[in-house]
């Protein structure tokens, strides 16, 4: 029986993992990864169609390129939804969310003979009426000869970084926190959100220990989590988890989103973070609007599991990202020399080409030339690939630095890493700027209320006027008011770092935004280095990483009350309680119930990256946007 390796967490990848079920999924889940052509029985099982729904073509569209998927066979890749002609003699695979219309859907596909065979593959665990709906109608159609397998997949998540996923449940906050909300929507909410965990759980191969805030979602998340992980055992599934003989049993911290609200209104520094809050990214696809004769026009640059740069420094301060830029294109400039010399000349003052009447090179010479020519051709498209990733980040870092010094980035970040230090006055004279955006005002308010929680009425008083002057709305204020209580942890630290030193952006940024244009000039992108060498805010641990420490490392950190103690494993009925983790773990899955943010999870990962043997795995309901959380808080008051 296959084991887990103990030594495995410090080599997880999330996304890899999901990847490598997507790709079993695609050789129709028991067929080898390559299938030779010289056999002519197997190219029928060779070439497939893929068919998909919304969320199945948003999981695929985050691990594959469309290149990727041609290589496992793939000719064809359409919705479930589209117009589709018959291809009777190729096997479709399916890839969709367990609901009667797409049953309905797959059922009207077969009765039509659109496909040779059919390889059905839910998302998530199909529940038991629905399987017997389809059965039926299967048998009622006479079909059943046609449908290969039907297969619960488990992937009912996201994965746009290597260990960072989202649920992709949209207004999820709203659901689990508005009065409003009926409980059959709660509850549904809630049950989507265990299916979501499932999935990580069942791709990771782990069932772990469950810690999760008492009195709340996270709370009612944690407990039906556990239950289903017990079903799933009982009825001879938890075939999904492979034996782990690891002594460091992983753990699932599952957190309520009030527990801390900073980060999702805080303006951050990191490349990441900023894309997500001042540019449109979704499913890794950046969207920048620029005006070009009178009109709007929309610029999309897709991030993918290829792109060198991203992978390398998404979570660098934006100055880092700048300097990197610089470096890269350095390296560039020198292979595109190397390589122009490699195909116009073999040695200085002496030409490849043949001109017909001279004397004919030497036939080691040929040989040598045609080498060098091999290997140009080769690196060729590669240098073209690196040239089209580097002109994409500048283009990038040259809007984001428009926005910097539109909205006086630079000044919300200094105000904000040291808000503890910070006068009611200080914050008043930037919410009292006429050009200062209004929605930036009442994020730097709001970090400021929630840091200090012994502020005075008449303060927030005062505030609550300048606001309303620079035309805010105080709705999400008004949700934040009554929740403070929930938000303390971001106070145990925010103090702890000295004020950094800043260096002002406004003119090197000026100077920059009105000399670079689309293409990559240095002169220009000098510009950016000088304009933010000496930005630097202050690192420091956000409070899901101190909750993530207090878990590795239990004996050196102060316990953390208010969490729940559950351990899957523990049969219902048993006199067993849940025992402490002796040794600590090494993995740690962190979900965060009602949206989470890119600034948690770099400041996650900057913290394994100084901490061997752990890993963290983040994820939450949804990847929200400031704005867009701000619009979530607005719709609960």
């Amino acid at each position: 029986m296959k084991t887990v390796n103990p030594n495995i967490f410090n080599r997880i990848s999330l996304r890899e993992k999901q990847r490598d079920v997507v790709v079993n999924m695609l050789n129709y889940n028991n067929l080898p990864d390559t299938i030779s052509l010289s056999n002519s029985n197997n190219v029928n099982q060779l070439w497939k169609v893929l068919i998909f729904d919304e969320f199945g073509q948003d999981v695929v569209s985050l691990i594959f390129k469309v290149n990727d998927l041609r290589e496992k066979g793939v000719t064809l890749h359409m919705p479930i939804k589209a117009q589709r002609m018959p291809i009777p003699d190729v096997p479709a695979i399916y890839f969709l969310q367990p609901t009667q219309e797409n049953v309905d859907r797959i059922i009207n596909d077969i009765k039509q003979n659109l496909y040779e065979s059919y390889y059905i593959n839910f998302i998530s665990m199909l529940p038991r009426p629905l399987l017997e709906n389809f059965a039926d109608q299967a048998v009622q159609n006479n079909l059943v000869d046609k449908i290969q397998k039907v297969y619960d997949q488990y992937l009912s998540f996201l994965t746009p970084e290597n260990n960072l996923f989202s649920l992709n449940l949209s207004n999820s906050f709203y659901h689990l926190n508005s009065a409003a909300v009926p409980d059959n929507v709660v509850k549904g909410e809630i049950d989507l959100i265990v299916n979501g965990l499932t999935s990580i759980l069942a791709t990771l191969d782990q069932v772990p220990l469950i810690k999760a805030s008492k009195n709340g979602p996270a709370h009612m998340v944690a407990e039906k989590l556990e239950r289903r992980l017990k079903d799933l055992s009982r009825s001879g599934k938890d075939g999904l988890f492979t034996p782990n003989i690891s002594p460091h049993r992983p753990i699932l911290l599952i957190l309520d989103r009030n527990f801390d609200l900073i980060p999702m209104l805080h303006h951050s520094w990191n490349y990441m973070t900023l894309v997500q809050d001042l540019l449109d990214i979704k499913l890794n696809r950046i969207s920048i609007i620029y005006e070009e004769n009178g009109k709007d026009v929309t610029q999309k640059f897709d991030i993918d599991s290829n792109d060198f740069f991203w992978a390398k420094h998404s979570m660098l301060p934006f100055h880092s990202v700048a300097e990197e830029i610089d470096n890269e294109l350095t390296k560039y400039k020198k292979d595109a020399d190397d390589l122009t010399r490699v195909i116009g000349v073999d040695e200085p003052g002496h030409s490849t080409d043949f001109i017909p009447g001279d004397t004919p090179p030497h036939s080691a010479d040929l040989a040598n030339n045609t080498k060098h020519l091999k290997s140009a051709v080769t690196a060729l498209p590669e240098l073209t690939a690196r040239k089209s990733v580097l002109d994409m980040h500048m283009n990038i870092a040259t809007e984001l630095l428009a926005s910097i010094q539109k909205r006086h980035v630079d000044q919300l970040v200094q105000l904000e890493e040291s808000i503890l230090k910070q006068t009611k006055q200080s914050i008043l004279d930037f919410l009292l700027e006429d050009q200062n955006d209004p929605r930036d005002k009442l994020r730097l308010f709001l970090v400021y209320y929630l840091s200090r929680p012994n502020i005075n009425n008449d303060e927030v008083k005062e505030f609550k006027n300048v606001l309303t002057q620079a035309g805010c709305s105080l709705k999400a204020f008004e949700y934040i008011e009554r929740t403070r209580s929930f938000s303390r942890m971001s106070t145990v630290s925010a103090g702890n770092a000295s004020t950094p030193s800043f260096a002002n952006l406004s003119s090197p940024a000026s100077n920059l935004l009105n000399r670079l244009g689309n293409k990559l000039r240095d002169e220009a992108y000098g510009s950016i280095l000088s304009g933010v060498k000496n930005f630097l805010p202050q690192k420091k641990d956000l409070a899901v990483t101190r909750m993530a420490e207090s878990i590795f490392d239990p004996a050196s950190t102060p316990p953390i009350e208010d969490l729940i103690t559950l351990d899957p494993k523990v049969r219902i009925n048993s006199a067993k309680t849940p025992a402490a983790v002796s040794p600590p773990p090494q993995l740690v899955i962190l979900f965060v119930v009602g949206g989470g943010t890119y600034s948690e999870y770099v400041n996650l990962q900057e913290y394994v990256k100084s901490h061997t043997n752990r890993t963290v795995v983040y994820g939450s309901t949804d990847l929200m946007s400031p704005e867009n959380f701000l619009k979530e808080a607005e719709s609960v008051a």
